[in-house]
């Protein structure tokens, strides 16, 4: 397996990105020397290419993730065998990176780039600067696949809005992603909390509509609810009502998006009581109410 490596700082940053969904047949186009980087990551279906003049061959299915370089050619080897649907982000260092085998990425590896070398000139002070290298897996099958959707999907959300503030977020939401990639090099897959949060993530996700309480979720999970709490704070950085009304909100900017439905019916129908604290936690999260989001959206893409 090959990995990438990246002298930072500076930090690989986010430039652009969307969703997209093949038919069956459809084949990835060909891609050669595209100057920026293509992070993929496929939610279902494949997508099957062979890299530079070697033919080295990747396939990259549901709960995978694959890194295009920048000085490589991508040539499509067989066209999907059904639908397919993924993420796709470029990005861009301005900094040194490179590749290395995967020997060589384990602890105590070679890296290319010293920690001690002399540090570039800061207009404030000549301050050292503490370098790291960042390793990413080139091609990795994901350990939280729903994890690194959901930060996918925020990330191209966040291309509706024109505050400067959501170029911020977008950029802190993208090193999340690189977080997780680098999780995956790095510890592997083998955490009792990961499967706890995972397994919780995905009875809240298909029980969001429902009324959820703390003690029937730990009954139907079979561990205890302080467990539960705790392996979701380790692996998402949240409780599991912060994650359930995160992920009732994701579902209700859709229904915003895609119908007519007042926002009543919209609250109600992703599992919010009340109409008012669907309305405030929809305008904390995203800095307008749910009408002004709608009306937002379908200005730009009337």
């Amino acid at each position: 397996m090959d990995f990438l490596q990246f002298k930072a700082p500076p930090l690989p940053h986010y430039i652009v990105g969307g969703e997209k969904i093949y038919p069956p047949g459809k084949m990835h186009p060909h891609r050669a020397n595209m100057g920026v980087f293509k992070l993929i990551v496929v939610v279902r279906g494949k997508i099957a290419v062979a890299e530079g003049d070697e033919g080295k061959q990747f396939r990259v299915t549901k709960g995978h993730a694959f890194i295009m370089r920048p000085d490589r050619s991508y040539t499509p080897i067989e066209p999907a065998k059904k639908e397919t649907r993924f993420f796709w982000v470029h990005f861009q260092t301005s900094g040194m990176w490179g590749s290395i085998s995967e020997e060589e990425a384990g602890p105590g590896g070679k890296r290319l780039y010293p920690f001690d070398e002399v540090n570039p000139y800061n207009e404030l002070k000549r301050l050292p600067v503490q370098h790291f290298t960042l390793v990413l897996p080139q091609f990795c099958k994901l350990t939280l696949p729903s994890k690194t959707y959901s930060e996918c999907k925020h990330l191209i959300d966040l291309n509706r809005h024109h505050r400067p503030s959501s170029r911020w977020q977008q950029q802190t939401v993208f090193q999340e992603v690189l977080r997780d990639l680098n999780g995956e090099q790095q510890y592997g897959a083998n955490s009792s909390s990961i499967a706890v949060a995972e397994k919780t993530a995905g009875f809240l996700r298909e029980a969001y509509r429902e009324q959820i309480h703390y003690k029937e979720m730990g009954e139907t999970l079979n561990f205890h609810p302080t467990y539960i709490a705790r392996c979701m704070n380790q692996v998402f950085g949240c409780t599991p009502l912060e994650y359930l009304n995160q992920y009732r909100l994701e579902q209700a900017k859709l229904l915003l998006m895609n119908t007519d439905y007042p926002v009543s019916r919209i609250a109600e129908d992703v599992g919010f009581t009340h109409v008012s604290y669907f309305t405030q936690c929809f305008a904390k999260s995203e800095g307008l109410t749910p009408s002004a989001y709608r009306k937002q959206f379908r200005g730009i893409n009337d």
